[in-house]
């Protein structure tokens, strides 16, 4: 008997920290540690439209969202709604809303209060990507931090917008390929840079290109889709994919 109410006991408290679920619009489940990119400012391309669902039957639970960190960004035209309130900015260590935490009825949800993420600030035009991490928490009725929370990362990083071989050329570069399992080989007119960046948005490599033919290592990057971002002393930019193999 005492080690089937120990059982129960255990089950209902992992219950009570599992009562929040962060869907997508669509009803998609977004996962703690999940990171959304985004390469515009538009809002039909760069919003995240998101609620939070109750999925106990007997208990209300209190939410608030907390702006955890923003790296190369001041917080400016990010936007927050939720619970009923719009922000046009934010502030890194910041929870929302400010005051009392969203109350969701048993087996409700938010989804009718269209809440969303919104970057509308382009950035300083070199340093990116702008990443905002936000946290999703529960409350109790006394305020203090119960249960599981998730955390996801929404990335700003106008360097995914791809420009092709053209643009390229209009600088003065060739690329010889953009498929290799080895090396790069770039040819440009004039002294340029090349970072290159992941699918998330992530820099795993950058280089100074001297005026003639380069080559640039990519034999340690794993197997995938890169991106290759061009700039070059006249102020000219340019990106472009590649596939490493």
């Amino acid at each position: 008997m005492k080690r089937i109410i120990i059982l129960f006991t255990l089950f209902t408290i992992t219950g009570l920290q599992a009562q929040m679920v962060v869907k997508k619009a669509d009803g998609t489940v977004i996962d703690d540690g999940q990171v959304f990119t985004f390469s515009s400012t538009v809002y039909a391309q760069a919003v995240l439209k998101f609620y939070v669902q109750n999925t106990s039957t007997t208990d209300n639970i209190r939410v608030k969202i907390k702006c955890e960190s923003i790296t190369n960004a001041n917080g400016s035209n990010m936007q927050l709604c939720f619970g009923g309130v719009c922000l046009s900015s934010i502030t890194a260590g910041n929870s929302y809303p400010s005051g009392q935490p969203v109350i969701i009825a048993p087996g409700a949800s938010t989804i009718n209060a269209f809440d969303d993420f919104y970057n509308q600030n382009p950035g300083d035009g070199t340093n990116y990507p702008m990443d905002y991490v936000f946290k999703f928490y529960q409350m109790d009725a006394s305020n203090a931090i119960i249960g599981t929370p998730i955390t996801i990362t929404y990335r700003f990083n106008p360097t995914l917008n791809t420009t092709g071989f053209n643009a390229i050329s209009t600088m003065g570069i060739v690329l010889k390929s953009n498929v290799t399992s080895s090396a790069l080989e770039i040819e440009t007119q004039q002294a340029s840079t090349v970072a290159l960046y992941d699918v998330t948005g992530k820099v795993v490599g950058q280089r100074t290109l001297a005026s003639g033919l380069n080559t640039v290592d990519v034999s340690g990057l794993q197997s995938g889709l890169y991106l290759l971002n061009f700039n070059n002393a006249s102020g000219q930019r340019a990106t472009m994919k590649f596939v490493k193999n």
